[in-house]
């Protein structure tokens, strides 16, 4: 499905009157961006998910010690998560990866979704995250949770204004930056879901939200990079300026800030990775 929309000029102007000029490049993706993050990550010892997903979405190797260490992690706590996101999350890095998660080590990673009593206990976190990490696999039979399960949960988050919170009662509470956030996780992970005009009437109500608050969340680089994200998994692209403005938060040895003229960021730079390959790719990233 395809859903238009634009991001108000103000916002814009707003952000290069304060980053100045130089923090802008017109046009496609500028790949040194993305490959002195890459640099970074291919550096480091320790790998987290977010870095092996930005790693793996760029065809970079992942190396043998990141998967040696969820094995051995899963053998530890006999193949269980105290969290659901944290096994959604090892499923999605470890699948992009090119692993096979039902297979790590004699244990299923998707175990930790199909069969969990509590996947709702981190609210609509859990839901979003566990849909995009078991992805458009079929479920085992004897699952609990399916795709469509998940997808109807995530579906009872919306509110009137088309926005989703984190929390079902405080589902129409504000226009605040953590519900952006949510908005735009819940359309990534709903967008490969999309095959009912419930689902679709959702998105497009979300997409209708994003646009209406964008100049209060756009504050924070995080949120522009789950626009981005969500954006181009749904169109294949991003409302025009969008990657323009995720430049701003740009810092001279690579990284992202949280907020424009703020200090390196891990979370920022891992999701501004991830919004930059999407943009590049013209597509759902966590494939």
């Amino acid at each position: 499905m395809k859903v238009f929309f634009r991001i108000p000029a103000m916002f814009l102007l707003c952000l290069l009157f304060f980053s100045g000029p130089q923090a802008y490049a017109s046009g496609p993706v500028n790949d040194g961006y993305i490959s002195s993050i890459l640099r970074i990550y291919e550096k480091k010892r320790t790998l987290g998910e977010w870095e092996v997903m930005g790693l793996a979405a760029n065809g970079r190797k992942v190396p043998n010690r990141y998967f040696n260490a969820v094995n051995k992690k899963m053998k530890e706590n006999d193949g269980e998560f105290r969290l659901v996101t944290d096994c959604a999350r090892t499923a999605t890095a470890y699948a992009m990866a090119g692993k096979d998660p039902a297979r790590a080590g004699k244990y299923n990673i998707l175990n930790g979704i199909y069969q969990r009593d509590d996947l709702g206990s981190q609210g609509l976190n859990g839901y979003v995250w566990s849909l995009i990490a078991i992805g458009g696999r079929p479920q085992p039979a004897a699952a609990k949770w399916t795709g469509q399960s998940i997808a109807a949960e995530i579906l009872k988050f919306q509110a009137e204004d088309g926005g989703f919170s984190l929390v079902l009662k405080r589902k129409a509470a504000d226009s605040s930056s953590d519900r952006f956030d949510m908005t735009c996780m819940a359309i990534t992970a709903l967008s490969r879901h999309a095959d009912n005009a419930k689902t679709k009437e959702a998105i497009t109500k979300a997409f209708a939200y994003l646009e209406q608050n964008s100049d209060q969340a756009f504050l924070y680089s995080e949120s522009i990079s789950q626009y981005i994200i969500a954006a181009c998994a749904v169109n294949g692209k991003p409302p025009e300026g969008l990657i323009e403005a995720l430049y701003a938060f740009r810092l001279s040895d690579g990284r992202f800030s949280h907020t424009a003229g703020g200090e390196a960021d891990n979370m920022a730079t891992e999701q501004a990775l991830l919004a930059m390959t999407a943009f590049k790719t013209g597509g759902y990233v966590y494939e």
